[in-house]
């Protein structure tokens, strides 16, 4: 699995699978006219924009959760483990924790999330817990992935300064 998370084709289908479901995110919300729930975590905002929303635009916001949400932390946490792996050599294992770790935290809000638009705002308290680490852990993931870019870019960097005859 380690190979082919880290292979360069697989990384540039997850890259590219999660800039598309990132758009498809604002399709969806943009052709029903809702404020997405994703990256909120404070009860009363929450409240708010739960009370203002339709239940044609509830039903909407069920489906992409229940749907394209489910597939979106596997694409990008893929994507963050198989960055880590391919770019930050024997500490790639460790420093892609971040990246496993998120994917069940998204998810089990992607299910709170679910159960606030179906009324049941009482499990609002999970949601004001779950969605803070999700974004601590994707920026972390995250911070890691362009830390292994940028080791690479400078790799490449040097290697191309490095006239030939002096290379090992």
């Amino acid at each position: 699995m380690r190979d082919i998370l880290s292979d360069a084709r697989t990384l540039w289908i997850l890259l590219a699978a999660a800039v598309l479901m990132t758009v498809g995110f604002s399709v969806v919300a943009d052709t029903f006219q809702f404020s997405i729930l994703d990256e909120l975590y404070d009860a009363e905002e929450i409240r708010a924009r739960l009370a203002v929303m339709t239940p044609d635009q509830k039903q909407a916001h069920r489906w992409m959760t229940g749907t394209l949400d489910v597939l979106y932390p596997l694409v990008y946490g893929a994507f963050f483990i198989g960055m880590a792996l391919r770019f930050l050599g024997r500490f790639g294992p460790l420093l892609a924790l971040p990246g496993i770790v998120v994917i069940p935290v998204d998810l089990a809000e992607g299910v709170v999330q679910i159960l606030l638009l179906n009324g049941h705002e009482d499990v609002v308290g999970w949601k004001e817990v779950l969605t803070p680490i999700k974004l601590a852990l994707f920026f972390l993931a995250l911070l890691v992935c362009l830390i292994g870019l940028s080791i690479r870019f400078f790799q490449r960097l040097r290697r191309q300064q490095i006239p030939v005859e002096n290379r090992l």
